[in-house]
């Protein structure tokens, strides 16, 4: 309410407004009609080109980290270089994932390889077990996709909580 507000007060007539979400179906009606914005970008999910380059940026600091951990440990420990065969093969079994999704599995791979070998770098097996992991649970989310289930969800939520005793106001600090 106080985002709507301020964009109708004709006082903020320069003011540009950027907003981004990774779930365009949750907004509130009110906000997205005809003459809120201006523009409407959907970026989408990364394409294969750009999920290998995520892939390889993940790791790669993955990599940096444990480096520096088994060189303190180890300093004559292995060098571990993640394949180009890998990497492909995650993009491919990935599409559909954002930044976010990717970011994810390289971190339960690693948090999976520490916990269990207390090894620093994740094996081809542990990152295939995060993508499944993660694509079981996009699923479970999927039912909502389409927003119209989830808007409904939201709109009783929202009559429950006006019929509640209001939440005390909060000042902000300006």
């Amino acid at each position: 309410n106080a985002l709507l507000a301020e964009l109708t007060n004709p006082k903020n007539k320069h003011v540009l407004v950027i907003c981004a979400t990774n779930l365009a179906s949750m907004l509130d009606e009110a906000l997205v009609r005809p003459g809120r914005f201006g523009l409407h970008i959907n970026m989408g999910a990364p394409k294969a080109e750009n999920r290998f380059a995520l892939f390889q940026h993940f790791l790669n600091h993955a990599l940096e980290t444990g480096r520096k951990a088994a060189r303190q440990a180890n300093p004559v420990s292995k060098q571990i270089i993640y394949s180009h065969t890998l990497i492909q093969e995650l993009t491919d079994t990935t599409d559909g994932f954002v930044t976010a999704d990717i970011k994810e599995v390289v971190e339960r791979a690693l948090k999976t390889a520490v916990t269990k070998r207390k090894a620093t770098t994740c094996t081809r097996h542990e990152l295939m077990l995060a993508i499944d992991a993660i694509k079981t649970q996009k699923g479970k989310q999927g039912g909502y996709e389409n927003g119209a289930q989830l808007k409904e969800m939201l709109r009783l939520r929202d009559r429950i909580q006006q019929q509640s005793q209001p939440l005390p106001e909060i000042a902000s600090a300006a």
